[in-house]
């Protein structure tokens, strides 16, 4: 079986010159009863009124036919056998006829699963993961088994809080947030002499079958126009798989 190298092949396919689609591509003469719009490759030895166009692209207008000659890399879908022919200069040939465009060399060595057939090579389970291709299978990893952090850290915005809601300090409730931009908030007094303030997590995207494992605030400070401290709080959560 011919190896398969998609990366050219699609390269090679954009590089044809397509042209719309035809009824019938063995033809040597009209079929009689044809409609506008109606097109075909004229086949060898052309007789009647498709005589002297061998291999030309035939479109009926209603009242006579338009030939077009094709130019090496026209390619076209012909309708009757559902499969696609490109002009090579001489002929008009089937693309799956040229090698590797549809095979890939030994599916089943690729597949990576001990007992696999060509019918079933792999399969996943509700979490995405592989499992027994039926016969044989090879030992996957269970979830408990893979890297305890995910791919990504999940970074949910602050929110502070008003009286009382922390459950241990009251203050002020003329802090305020400053905006929300980049997931980060400033907060600010004004000036009544209050200077803690309560945080929390708001709603966090966590997977399912994921647990938060670390809730990080992390505190840039810098000093205002006012020589007053500007803090800029980020929370940060992150969560891995749950076994």
């Amino acid at each position: 079986m011919a190896k398969f190298n998609s990366a050219k092949s699609a390269t090679d396919l954009k590089m044809l010159d397509w042209q719309d689609s035809v009824i019938d591509k063995d033809l040597t003469a009209p079929p009689g009863g044809e409609s506008a719009g109606d097109r075909y490759l004229v086949g060898g030895s052309a007789t009647g009124a498709w005589a002297g166009h061998d291999n030309d692209i035939a479109q009926f207008n209603g009242s006579t036919w338009i030939f077009t000659t094709p130019n090496e890399g026209f390619a076209c879908w012909v309708e009757d056998e559902n499969k696609i022919y490109t002009y090579n200069g001489s002929a008009w040939v089937v693309i799956s006829a040229t090698p590797g465009q549809h095979d890939i060399d030994d599916p089943v060595a690729h597949a990576g699963v001990t007992g696999a057939t060509e019918n079933n090579l792999v399969a996943f389970d509700s979490n995405g993961l592989p499992k027994d291709s039926g016969s044989n299978p090879t030992d996957f990893a269970t979830p408990s088994e893979l890297d305890p952090k995910l791919d990504k850290v999940i970074i949910s915005k602050l929110k502070i809080l008003g009286n009382n809601d922390d459950g241990e300090e009251d203050y002020d409730a003329s802090w305020y947030p400053n905006g929300f931009g980049s997931n980060q908030i400033s907060v600010g007094n004004d000036n009544t002499g209050s200077c803690d303030a309560g945080l929390r997590f708001l709603r966090a995207f966590i997977p399912n079958n994921a647990k938060v494992t670390s809730a990080i605030l992390r505190v840039k400070a810098a000093v205002n126009s006012t020589k007053r401290p500007t803090l800029k709080i980020r929370g940060i959560l992150e969560a891995s798989p749950d076994a």
